[in-house]
């Protein structure tokens, strides 16, 4: 299950949000995505959380 997040913002930025959450691998749920676009997310998505975890610090 995709997680959801709840946030206040204008609603002229919303597409800027969409477009940077996307190139991060995260989509926004109203969003439909292909088979390759889903893919390609997925994949985007586990880079940049691994990328957050070997930044902490232990």
């Amino acid at each position: 299950m995709p997680r959801r997040i709840t946030l206040g913002i204008d609603e002229d930025r919303i597409p800027m949000l969409r477009e940077l959450l996307r190139k991060l691998g995260y989509p926004m749920a109203d969003e439909n995505l292909g088979f390759l676009d889903a893919g390609a997310v997925k994949a985007k998505s586990f880079v940049s959380c691994a990328i957050g975890k070997m930044g902490e610090e232990h």
